[in-house]
């Protein structure tokens, strides 16, 4: 149901379509879902509505879709997730926010989904990270957060990354981070690629990378450091690419 003008989705539109798995309704502009307007949807699994104008997330139009494995609300103007918008929705293993309004994550933005697999909220404008806010997404391998303005969370907060055990892939280019504490990755025992371009980081903390025991790739391209010493490639025994081109890098350590 791509490109069709739809403005509003009404309750129970989509009643009688219980063999239903994917619905696919980009480029419409969408902007109000009423309540249980997927109701009845009992086997759907992909959802995508890509390139509307949606502002929240919320269980209203969640509201019976257990089945959901995929949903795709990139492109839209989504400023709010509401607290308990994932009650109907906890078999979620993609969720695709990218490209919205959201500018702060609070503790309660991802209760529940304990079985997503990749999070993608790059291109938004986060600059609040509540605590704990990653601490439910004990099976995530894949979190996208690019372009965002967390150099604050990141900087004073310890450990936010806490509790994502099995995540494998962090993607964390251009958010005005100047500063990686020896905490900022506690918890990340399982990252294998690390992305951090074009943030300006002037400075790598001793052990600002230790206990990414598994990590094989390191991208720190277009930042401000000004050399490479052992004490911020300290425990890094399994990194195999390590790409630090367009920096200021005057000295190489002897023992780095």
């Amino acid at each position: 149901m791509k490109r069709n003008k739809i403005k509003i989705v009404d309750s129970l539109t989509f009643k009688g379509l219980e063999s239903l798995k994917s619905l696919k309704m980009q480029r419409n502009g969408i902007t109000k879902l009423m309540d249980g307007a997927f109701f009845g949807l009992n086997n759907i699994e992909e959802l995508e509505l890509e390139h509307n104008n949606l502002t929240e997330v919320n269980k209203v139009w969640l509201y019976g879709l257990r089945m959901l494995r995929i949903l795709q609300i990139s492109h839209n103007a989504i400023g709010i997730i509401r607290p308990d918008a994932w009650e109907f929705c906890q078999k979620l293993e993609e969720l695709d926010l990218s490209h919205n309004h959201l500018t702060r994550l609070e503790e309660t933005a991802f209760v529940g989904l304990g079985f997503l697999e990749t999070l993608n909220l790059g291109e938004n404008s986060i600059s609040h990270l509540g605590e704990g806010v990653f601490s439910d997404l004990a099976n995530l391998r894949t979190l996208d957060i690019r372009n965002n303005e967390i150099s604050w969370a990141i900087e004073d907060s310890i450990a936010v990354f806490d509790g994502m055990k099995k995540l494998n892939t962090l993607e964390m280019k251009r958010n005005k981070i100047k500063i990686v504490d020896s905490l900022t990755f506690k918890g990340l025992e399982s990252l294998k690629s690390l992305k951090m371009q074009r943030n300006g980081i002037t400075k790598l903390m001793d052990g600002a990378f230790f206990g990414l025991n598994n990590i094989e790739e390191l991208e720190l391209e277009h930042n401000n450091l000004t050399e490479v010493n052992k004490v911020w490639l300290y425990g890094l025994r399994m990194l195999r690419i390590l790409q630090i081109s367009h920096n200021a890098i005057g000295i190489i350590r002897p023992d780095a």
